[in-house]
């Protein structure tokens, strides 16, 4: 097929969003697709490099797009206004340009469809349907929320945030923009069923619910690299990658581990790779809570070294409040490590009681989910076997998530969904057809009998 890819967001050697863009526009094209990428400005300097190192494959067109007066004021946007909304006006005034430049550049070349597949998220997606191509959107996250009794250690603009999203995603099903992509596409995704529900049921109905995230094929290979089970003790060296950011719930996990180690004699060692706002304060509580010589903090690492930070943890702990994905935890378990993290979001779409342990947060305070995570630390600490068994499991499951499946499968439903639409114009066409063949023809009325 030719699709045309709407990827705001896009750019190799990446993770999250940019990430996705890349590698789902990389793999289509492996697959035979001739595939077109429209990308704004953000990763235009990796972009050209690749293009200039040759890794951009053959059947892959990427176009950088950003129109000047909007890149003037990304770049105002971004110093002087909280960064989540100066992206989000960012890309609302990109899609805005997006659909002329489209019409513009495209309509002529026989794309079977236009596929938005970044930013990823359901309120307000894009305006490709107005373009007059076939569209398919998503899969789109945006839905999940984090339940309010986990919030009570929230700062106090996380407070404000989350009840602000909370009234957005409320009012989702009236905005005519994410209706009008919703109504107007042929192919729909919600990452989650969260995300799915937030739509009226005449067009949650339609939706599929299904993951945006994957991992290389050749990484599917690796062996997973678990404890010895017969090590006794030794640490549990337990392994934390994102943000540090409250959402990601590692003020819970802190306050996990020194239950674990206070109360339930676990001896726990902890690495912690990311940056973020939160870092002083975690650093302040680790340190209150005497667990602060027990803890590495890394800052950022590269990506091409983070394989070494997997290969010496024995378990990945991911306390997210509000992933509609999470591809490090796909990342992960790809490398044999278990996963602990809460049931919530697409971390829990991904882990199986195979693979890790999702604990239940819904109806849950503060300190049973925390809890909850310290006795499971606890019990994988004292049991090597189910935790090499769960880092087995869990490079197995990182094997449903390759990118080739992901993005097969979705275009195998979207071809499909195609045919079916052609064949249903088809009729429309026919039956209007027939009807109109004789239309001087009046139809006989009652009572009278037609002429001879």
């Amino acid at each position: 097929m030719k699709i045309l890819l709407s990827a705001f967001s896009c750019g190799p050697d990446e993770g999250s969003e940019p990430g996705i863009g890349w590698n789902w526009a990389v793999h289509a094209v492996a697959l035979g697709h001739d595939v077109t990428v429209v990308t704004s400005w953000e990763h235009r300097d990796q972009i050209a490099r690749a293009e200039a190192d040759g890794r951009v494959p053959e059947g892959l067109t990427i176009d950088v797009f950003m129109p000047p007066r909007l890149e003037r004021f990304a770049e105002w946007a971004l110093k002087r206004l909280p960064a989540g909304l100066a992206w989000n006006l960012i890309h609302a005034g990109w899609q805005r340009a997006l659909v002329g430049h489209v019409r513009e550049t495209y309509a002529d070349q026989g794309f079977d469809f236009v596929h938005h597949i970044t930013l990823g998220g359901a309120r307000h997606p894009t305006l490709l349907h107005k373009t007059g191509m076939p569209l398919v959107v998503g899969p789109l996250g945006g839905g999940d929320r984090v339940p309010f009794a986990l919030r009570k250690s929230f700062p106090w603009h996380g407070w404000f945030s989350d009840l602000a999203r909370d009234s957005y995603n409320a009012a989702i099903a009236f905005d005519p923009i994410t209706r009008g992509a919703c109504r107007e596409a042929v192919s729909y995704y919600a990452r989650t069923d969260a995300t799915r529900r937030l739509l009226p049921r005449d067009l949650a109905d339609k939706t599929r619910v299904r993951l945006e995230l994957g991992i290389d094929d050749a990484a599917t290979g690796r062996s997973a690299e678990a404890a010895p089970p017969d090590v006794a003790g030794t640490p549990l060296n337990v392994l934390y990658v994102g943000r540090l950011s409250y959402l990601k719930g590692m003020h819970l996990g802190l306050r996990a581990i020194a239950e674990a180690v206070h109360q339930r004699g676990t001896d726990v060692r902890l690495t912690m790779i990311g940056v973020g706002g939160e870092e002083r304060a975690w650093k302040d509580a680790a340190q209150q809570m005497g667990i602060a010589d027990r803890i590495t903090w890394l800052g950022w690492v590269d990506r091409t070294d983070l394989a070494s930070h997997y290969r010496n943890g024995d378990l990945f702990l991911f306390p997210s409040l509000r992933d509609a994905s999470g591809n490090v935890v796909l990342e992960a378990m790809s490398h044999g490590r278990p996963v602990v993290c809460l049931a919530l979001g697409g971390p829990n779409e991904i882990v199986t009681p195979g693979s890790g342990i999702a604990i239940r947060a819904e109806g849950r305070s503060e300190q049973q989910v925390v809890s909850a995570l310290a006795q499971s630390l606890a019990d994988l600490a004292a049991d090597r076997i189910r935790l090499a068994a769960l880092g087995e499991g869990a490079r197995e499951r990182a094997e449903d998530f390759r990118w080739s499946d992901v993005v097969g499968e979705l275009y195998a439903e979207v071809e499909a969904d195609l045919a079916m639409r052609r064949e249903s114009a088809l009729a429309t066409d026919l039956d209007t057809g027939s009807t109109a063949a004789s239309p001087s023809t009046p139809a006989p009325t009652a009572g009278t009998q037609p002429a001879e």
